[in-house]
């Protein structure tokens, strides 16, 4: 025997909002979204700086190695710069959502990287060490 129309559309009207549909429907949380900020042109430090004061976080970093040979490791950390980000620029993202930075260097010698996190952006600088002199 074939159910009476007005019961299906009972058991429809019922589970709408159990669904998360219609006027009762869902009650979920609101998640906080913020912009990812351009950090092209900016040093890695500086780049991660940046995403950290917009509450993001840090994906592992790539780095495309220029040609350049026998530069220092002070040479290559100023002239390495941010080319883009992913999520790009502009997009609108959950709070803490990890941003990966692609860096391009001068070096042509592979790189080592550490993955920088924003607490340890937001740290203060270490004071450089006194050193004793023998009178």
């Amino acid at each position: 025997m074939a159910r009476p129309i007005w019961a299906t559309l009972a058991l429809v009207l019922i589970a709408l909002p159990l669904a998360g549909c219609g006027a009762g429907g869902g009650g979920g949380t609101t998640v906080a979204m913020v912009a990812v900020p351009d950090v092209s042109g900016l040093t890695g430090d500086d780049a991660v700086a940046r995403l950290c004061a917009a509450d993001l976080a840090i994906a592992p970093m790539r780095v495309i190695p220029g040609s350049a040979t026998g530069l220092s490791l002070a040479q290559i950390n100023r002239r390495t710069r941010a080319v883009s980000s992913r999520p790009a620029a502009g997009a609108r993202v959950a709070v803490r959502t990890p941003v990966e930075v692609t860096l391009r260097s001068p070096a042509a010698e592979a790189l080592v990287m550490r993955v920088p996190t924003c607490a340890a952006a937001a740290a203060p600088a270490a004071p450089a060490a006194a050193t004793a002199t023998s009178p």
